[in-house]
């Protein structure tokens, strides 16, 4: 395990019971940045496009988030091309105004176009709100797939 550890961090097999570190494996070498403002400049939603080969898929949900190994690799059996919603914010003076909706519909969209085929995230269940931020990614076909340490993983199939 800790040889796959060590190759998700972007070290590769030197020499017998050696490691050294590859750069170029530490980068999302295919994807596609995915980032919309709202017109009026009160919120945003960011992500990527990848292969679920990509070994960053593992990195961000196995290490960063918990996500058990099982999950991503169910995911990687099922699935060629993800999008991964890193990041939404809309400022609180415009929430309940749509502006999350209309940044989520062109993250899908764009998501979509771009070849993905299911659209993964963490529904940020650290964030201090009246916001039931679960409950919305459920109203989009989100299901919750298994608890981390830092909100619920959820899919949504395009």
């Amino acid at each position: 395990q800790l040889v796959a550890w060590y190759k998700r961090k972007g070290f590769v097999p030197a020499s017998q019971g050696e490691m050294e570190f590859d750069p170029d494996t530490n980068n999302l070498n295919e994807y596609t940045e995915v980032v919309h403002d709202t017109e009026e400049g009160d919120g945003n939603i960011f992500g990527y496009v990848v292969d679920t080969d990509e070994v960053q898929l593992v990195n961000y949900f196995v290490d960063n988030h918990g996500v058990p190994e099982d999950i991503i690799a169910t995911i990687q059996a099922k699935y060629d091309t993800v999008a991964i919603a890193r990041g939404m914010h809309v400022d609180d003076d415009y929430r309940n105004q749509g502006h999350g909706t209309e940044l989520m519909n062109s993250f899908i969209e764009e998501a979509a176009s771009e070849g993905a085929q299911a659209v993964l995230a963490i529904a940020d269940a650290l964030e201090d709100n009246e916001f039931d931020l679960v409950k919305w990614y459920e109203s989009w076909g989100f299901e919750t797939v298994t608890q981390t340490g830092s909100g619920p993983f959820m899919v949504m199939e395009l």
